[in-house]
């Protein structure tokens, strides 16, 4: 690899090893001087293009663990794979109209998740101590919040509730996606989010749920064009009666 394309790269201090793919062993002028020649890359209209135009490589999401128990401990790494194999999913779902699937295969190929575990640190740590580690964090590697990219955007977390939604998914078959069978989520957090400040969503707390078959229209549409409060739904007691209690769930458009 020529050092201008390691230049390129993203690499995470936790990473073992710094990431590799023959689509970037060229410098970034060259392979987008490469790109620019292929049909694929004209479709500007195409969420996968728009979103490849606005990301570092590799890209992907930090997620952080505030679940600390046996039964986390026995599941985690199965959970991780299902979010990865879910936004793999909804980006072949997003691209199923286009004969050449190249940027979907690309996406699907770079992504890489960083992954934040620490017991003493962040066991039970509530929604605010996630954040102000999330804006340090950034900082320390180099990378400023809102930054058009996914994993700077917001940061996810996987506490108890997540957990078990993505575990009550294992024994699903894949065709109920999209179906009325439950969908495991996560949660996000909005780093811009001020207490006190006034939201075009007034029950706006600055975090949300994500179905994990969302991650990617969230992120690869949603988030480039609208803030998180913009999106964010309404939860409603009935008759619709805004409820302060619960928590929002986005289950994609």
């Amino acid at each position: 690899m020529s050092q201008d394309a390691e230049e390129d790269l993203f690499h995470h201090p936790s990473w073992p090893e710094r990431w590799t793919h023959p689509e970037f062993a060229d410098s970034c002028e060259e392979r987008r001087a490469r790109w620019i020649q292929q049909g694929w890359y004209r479709g500007r209209n195409r969420t996968s293009v728009r979103f490849m135009n606005g990301i570092k490589w590799p890209w992907g999401f930090i997620i952080y663990r505030t679940v600390y128990t046996p039964e986390s401990d026995q599941v985690w790494a199965a959970c991780l794979n299902k979010i990865e194999e879910s936004v793999r999913w909804e980006i072949d779902i997003h691209g199923k109209e286009y004969t050449d699937k190249t940027p979907e295969r690309i996406l699907k190929e770079t992504l890489k998740n960083v992954i934040l575990e620490d017991r003493e640190r962040w066991d039970g740590a509530s929604v605010e101590q996630i954040r102000a580690d999330f804006i340090t964090h950034l900082e320390s590697i180099g990378l400023s919040v809102g930054e058009s990219e996914a994993r700077s955007t917001a940061c996810l977390f996987i506490d108890e509730a997540c957990l078990q939604s993505i575990r009550n998914t294992f024994d699903e078959p894949e065709n109920n996606r999209g179906s009325w069978a439950p969908q495991g989520f996560v949660g996000v957090i909005d780093p811009h989010y001020m207490e006190g400040q006034s939201y075009c969503n007034m029950q706006y707390r600055g975090f949300m749920r994500v179905e994990i078959d969302s991650l990617y229209e969230l992120f690869a549409r949603q988030l480039n064009c609208f803030s998180m409060h913009e999106v964010c739904p309404l939860m409603y007691m009935r008759p619709r009666v805004i409820d302060p209690t619960k928590i929002p769930l986005y289950t994609g458009l």
